[in-house]
């Protein structure tokens, strides 16, 4: 099927201002770190991605979750900085795997007011003696996965920053206090 010159032309239109769309698209990721709130959010992102060039921020407001969920987030979200901007921004409270997630971004912005809150990965245990183990190894690999991303973005080393989180019950880190650890770039006001 032949395609008429006018609609061929109004297409080339909309394609041309796709390209040249530099709107930022904002998401504001304010739940729980699960399958559904992280499966909304990358939607979302792909949609906008392959609609234009144009920069994402992701806001992140959140008690955390689901840890396999999160590294999904962060998996994708490194996929999309191979295309564009992404920028993460800790609004309020980024907790647990949210912390983690703001760690995805291109360029980590952090508000004045907010804290990142660190602490190993947790669980519930039901079962036989090597069920239990077999759920202790695996929140281990976590924990191991999650210092490394930390320590691959932040200024302390892997053992600096267990030592940190070990040392405590939970580790609650104020703004200025992150951009310094090098887990954000930048104060946004």
């Amino acid at each position: 099927m032949k395609i008429p010159k006018a609609v061929g032309r109004v297409l080339e239109r909309l394609i041309s201002v796709a390209e040249d769309d530099t709107t930022l698209r904002t998401y504001v990721f304010d739940s729980n770190v699960n399958v559904r709130s992280v499966s909304a959010c990358l939607k979302q992102l792909n949609e906008w991605a392959a609609a234009s060039k144009a920069p994402i921020e992701i806001v992140l407001h959140s008690p955390g979750g689901d840890v396999d969920s999160g590294f999904r987030f962060i998996e994708e979200v490194r996929h999309l900085r191979r295309t564009h901007t992404v920028t993460t921004r800790a609004s309020g409270l980024a907790a647990s795997m949210a912390g983690l997630m703001l760690q995805a971004g291109s360029v980590r912005k952090i508000g004045h007011e907010s804290t990142l809150h660190l602490h190993p990965p947790s669980s519930g245990v039901w079962g036989n003696v090597h069920e239990i183990r077999e759920k202790a190894d695996r929140l281990g690999l976590m924990y191991d996965r999650m210092i490394a991303l930390y320590a691959g973005r932040g200024n302390l080393s892997a053992d600096e920053i267990r030592r940190e989180v070990d040392s405590r019950i939970d580790w609650y880190i104020p703004a200025r206090q992150a951009i310094e650890l090098g887990f954000a770039d930048e104060l946004f006001s």
